[in-house]
C-alpha cells in the first residue's frame, strides 16, 4: 500500500511548505501529495486554502497576490504550542518547481488542481521536468474535485500522466463513469460504511483502477483499509501509517 503524505507531514511540519515536503520524505512516504494555485504574476504555488486567513500570517485570496507578495508571508505551525526553529525559506509558500527540485524524485508527486487555468500550467511543469530533470511521466498523479479542470488536464497531456479523481461519498455507478473517464486511480473521502466502501474498491479494481483514500489518520482507519485492499492511502503521519499499514496487511 503505498503511504502518500498529505500536503507533506502536515500532522508535523507547517503544511504544504519544503519543511513539511522534507519531513514527509524523511518519515518514507511513498508519494507526496500538494495542492497548487495560479498566483496573480503566473507562478504556481503550493497552497491548500482558496483564503491565507486561515494558515498564514496574510489575508486575501491566493491567486490576487503575486509570487512576491505570498513569499512575505509565513505558514503557520500546525501544533502552535510545540513550534520549533525551521529555516524561514522553508516555511514560506513555495513553487511547484521548488517542491519538486526538494523532493527529486524521490517520490512520486500527486499534484492537486485547486483553481481555473491550473491544468495547463501543471502539464506544462511536468512536461518540461520530465524533458530537462529526468522525471518519468508516472512519477506524477494529478488529482481534482474539479472534474471538468481534471478532464482538461487529460486532454492536455494526451494520456501522458496518469489522473486521479477526487470526490466524497459513494458516487453513482461506483467506478463506471470514471473508468469511462480515462482516469488511473479514484480518491474517495473514508466516511461511508464499509461495506459501501467495499463495494466501490471492488468495482475499481475489476475496472483496473487504483484506489487511494482520503484522509487517513488513526489506526483504526489503517485497520479499515487494510481491509478494503486500498492502494494508498493519505495521511498527515507518514510514519504512523507505515507501521499500522504493516500490522493490518500483514493479518
Amino acid at each position: 500500500m503505498q503511504i502518500i503524505g498529505h500536503r507533506g507531514a502536515m500532522g508535523y511540519k507547517p503544511e504544504n511548505t519544503i519543511s513539511s515536503f522534507k519531513e514527509a520524505l524523511r518519515l518514507g512516504a511513498n508519494g507526496i501529495e500538494l495542492d497548487v494555485w495560479v498566483c496573480r504574476s503566473g507562478e504556481l504555488v503550493v497552497f491548500h486554502d482558496e483564503t491565507l486567513d486561515k494558515l498564514t500570517n496574510g489575508s486575501g485570496h491566493v491567486y490576487d497576490k503575486t509570487l512576491a507578495e505570498l513569499k512575505r508571508l509565513k505558514v503557520k505551525h500546525p501544533i502552535p504550542e510545540k513550534e520549533e526553529f525551521i529555516p524561514h525559506d522553508e516555511i514560506i509558500i513555495p513553487t511547484l518547481d521548488e517542491v519538486l527540485d526538494v523532493v527529486d524524485k524521490r517520490a512520486f508527486v500527486n499534484v492537486e488542481l485547486k483553481g481555473p487555468n491550473t491544468a495547463r500550467a501543471v502539464y506544462s511543469t511536468i512536461d518540461r521536468y520530465v524533458m530537462e530533470n529526468g522525471w518519468p511521466y508516472d512519477g506524477f498523479l494529478v488529482s481534482s474535485f474539479d472534474h471538468p479542470e481534471l478532464r482538461k488536464f487529460q486532454k492536455i497531456s494526451k494520456g501522458l500522466v496518469n489522473v486521479g479523481y477526487l470526490f466524497s461519498g459513494i458516487p453513482r455507478g461506483y467506478a463506471k463513469s470514471f473508468k469511462k473517464d480515462g482516469a488511473y486511480a479514484l480518491h474517495p473521502e473514508l466516511d461511508s460504511t464499509e461495506t459501501r466502501l467495499a463495494t466501490l474498491v471492488k468495482d475499481a479494481h475489476k475496472g483496473r483502477l487504483k484506489v487511494n483514500f482520503w484522509t487517513v489518520n488513526t489506526e483504526e482507519q489503517a485497520a479499515v483499509v487494510a481491509r478494503l485492499g486500498a492502494d494508498g492511502v493519505f495521511t498527515n503521519y507518514p510514519d504512523r501509517m507505515r507501521e499500522w499499514v504493516a500490522k493490518y496487511s500483514a493479518r
